[in-house]
């Protein structure tokens, strides 16, 4: 961010050896590959899709509830080239393909209500959407819904080095073209050269979740500030993606 005339976010994360930016304790590059610590991998309700649970975080916000991995450096590390292998194992189990514009979050709500019911007893609630056949509906760590074509990047977020995701999309698309590149940002990392280059490596969609709009109370919720971060939704529009 520095590089491009912004300021450093509040990237402070919790090692053995004392606080540390993110990036440099989270994110590493050898042999032409990006690693990252991951604390989990797995089908995540109710967003219905494979989340990858990120070490590190650009933000230190007061409420988060993933601190204990996203301020901490804490997790496994895995090259982009392991990612990819999970995503196509994952890919495999699909039992719904949504087209790129349902590659958000929020469109899951129309499909199931992950109670469980025409699985375990046979019949549906009265609220079921009715959408999705019993074998469409299947068991994840937290719960039973569908398992849309999508991977989501969580947890804690260094978009700002779009490096990683980049290059991550790419070997995610060439493994599986049919699943969608989702990344659930804060939106500090958005920078129009990051979007750039976010896309050119195959990102599809983002989850931007704007903490506050009012600049002070932003800042004292997440230790940095919104500035360009408000400007993000036109650019990812504008920019053609989800």
């Amino acid at each position: 961010m520095e590089a491009q005339g912004y300021p450093k976010g509040s990237c402070v994360t919790e090692t053995p050896e004392g606080l540390k930016p993110a990036c440099q304790v989270t994110l590493k590059y050898e042999g032409g590959l990006w690693f990252r610590l991951i604390e989990a991998i797995h089908l995540s309700r109710p967003e219905d899709y494979l989340s990858i649970y990120q070490s590190g975080c650009n933000h230190t916000c007061l409420k988060c509830h993933s601190w204990y991995f996203t301020q901490k450096a804490t997790g496994t590390w895995m090259s982009t080239e392991r990612i990819a292998k999970i995503v196509a194992d994952y890919a495999e189990k699909i039992t719904v393909k949504e087209p790129k514009w349902r590659a958000t979050m929020w469109h899951a709500t129309d499909l199931c209500r992950h109670c469980g019911m025409c699985v375990l007893t046979g019949e549906r609630h009265p609220l079921c959407p009715n959408v999705l056949k019993p074998d469409q509906v299947v068991l994840s760590p937290q719960g039973w819904g569908p398992a849309r074509n999508i991977v989501a990047f969580t947890g804690g977020d260094i978009a700002c080095r779009a490096e990683f995701y980049a290059q991550a999309a790419e070997k995610i698309k060439k493994e599986c073209s049919d699943v969608w590149v989702l990344l659930e940002t804060n939106g500090y990392g958005l920078t129009p050269k990051n979007l750039e280059i976010l896309a050119s490596g195959g990102v599809d969609s983002f989850w931007l979740d704007i903490k506050a709009y009012d600049e002070e109370v932003y800042r004292k919720l997440c230790g940095t500030t919104n500035k360009w971060i408000l400007e993000a939704p036109k650019l990812i529009v504008d920019m053609g993606f989800t």
